[in-house]
């Protein structure tokens, strides 16, 4: 066989177009191009399917509740007797400006008219120049004497005329007989002689008043006058200030008088008042008082009550007072006002009371329980809690960032109840 020639032997049967597939394969090629892929979308969704259902699941826990750590202060009910706290000034409860009733040069004064000094009620303080009123007092005596003496005669011609009128009869007329009798000149004798008695009563007194005597126990405030100073009615001669007693003028809000027991009527008894002045009498040492009355009008500033108490013996000059502190008119001290007594209430610092009306307690689980309380009075440092509370609850003392109803909490130290061994 020669080269050029080729031999079909070799050749599958079936027609040959070169190296190409036959239309069937073409077909068959075509269709799995455009299944596979589909084929591999479905199995790769298929797998996803069961991986997700099939997939390992982490259990989530509970996250464990933390203890919020707190002080607390356990409550205690009993009685409990209000104390309202005031400022007030010192004023005095009586207080006189001296001057003379009569004219004339002051000859003495007495060493005790100082200011400060204390001089009893009747002392002399003050002398005036009397010569003058000695002698009006000689001369209304001797006026009064004369006419004495006038109306004795007149008396003698009263009965002369008697006799006469009686000698008449029924000539005299009944309308002169008043001046037959004398009556005009003795009612003018009997009123000449009642005007020269006036007088010399008149110049007794003058003359008394040339002594100038304290009307009250007193201290000496100040004083305007020296010897030889020339004095008229109008003329001061000193200022004085009662002893028995001296005012404080307490300051006190409206709201706070209801407990405060105020007489009605001059003479009934008053609240008691103890009155301190740290900065002059040192800590510790205190006088005390009785409110007396209730001022009509509020205070102008701060619209506040204004009550008056009294403290007798301001100066410790009795025996009963002595060794005690010494008021001074016009300083500033701090009251502590005895109001009424309250039953099965709690005394509570005002630092525990939340949002106005609520405490926080720690209830029998140890959580935190939010409740709201009923204020009957509210102080300065403390309050009195009448309804909300009972004996033996435990208040939270420490301060929590976001308190929540029911919260855990954990009781880290308790803390003595409020006031206990001293009146807050």
């Amino acid at each position: 066989m020669s080269k050029g020639e080729h031999s079909d032997a070799a050749l599958p049967d079936g027609p040959r177009q070169g190296s190409g597939h036959s239309p069937a394969w073409r077909g068959v090629l075509r269709g799995l191009q455009i299944l596979l892929p589909i084929l591999v979308l479905l199995g790769a969704g298929l797998g996803m399917r069961w991986m997700l259902q099939h997939r390992v699941r982490a259990k989530r826990r509970k996250p464990k509740q933390r203890a919020v750590m707190v002080e607390v202060t356990p409550v205690k009910l009993g009685s409990h007797r209000v104390v309202v706290k005031a400022m007030g000034k010192i004023r005095p409860a009586r207080e006189v400006s001296l001057h003379p009733r009569v004219k004339g040069e002051v000859l003495s004064i007495s060493g005790d008219l100082l200011p400060g000094g204390l001089v009893d009620r009747g002392h002399v303080l003050v002398r005036i120049d009397s010569a003058d009123y000695r002698v009006a007092v000689r001369q209304g005596a001797s006026a009064v004497k004369q006419l004495e003496a006038d109306l004795r005669l007149e008396l003698g011609r009263q009965a002369i005329a008697r006799k006469a009128f009686g000698l008449l009869g029924d000539i005299a007329k009944k309308s002169s007989r008043d001046l037959v009798l004398r009556g005009p000149q003795l009612r003018k004798a009997k009123a000449s002689l009642e005007a020269a008695r006036a007088a010399l009563r008149r110049a007794e007194l003058d003359l008394k008043r040339t002594v100038v005597r304290a009307p009250i126990n007193a201290v000496v405030l100040s004083r305007d006058i020296d010897v030889g100073t020339r004095v008229t009615e109008t003329t001061r001669l000193a200022r004085i200030v009662g002893t028995d007693a001296f005012w404080v003028e307490l300051v006190v809000p409206v709201s706070q008088l209801r407990w405060i027991r105020i007489p009605a009527l001059a003479g009934a008894p008053g609240a008691r008042v103890r009155i301190r002045d740290p900065a002059a009498w040192g800590k510790g040492r205190t006088r005390t008082g009785r409110v007396i009355r209730l001022a009509p009008e509020l205070e102008e500033k701060g619209r506040m009550a204004r009550i008056i108490a009294r403290v007798d013996d301001p100066l410790a000059v009795t025996d009963s007072h002595r060794g005690q502190p010494r008021l001074l008119i016009g300083s500033w001290v701090e009251a502590q006002i005895e109001g009424s007594d309250l039953e099965s209430v709690a005394v509570l610092p005002r630092s525990l009371i939340r949002d106005g009306d609520r405490v926080w307690r720690v209830d029998d689980r140890g959580r935190l329980d939010i409740r709201r309380v009923t204020l009957t009075y509210r102080g300065r440092n403390h309050v009195v809690v009448s309804k909300g509370v009972s004996s033996g609850d435990r208040i939270v003392a420490s301060d929590i960032a976001t308190p929540v109803q029911g919260m855990l909490l954990r009781v880290l130290k308790k803390r003595a109840p409020f006031g206990k061994g001293k009146a807050p």
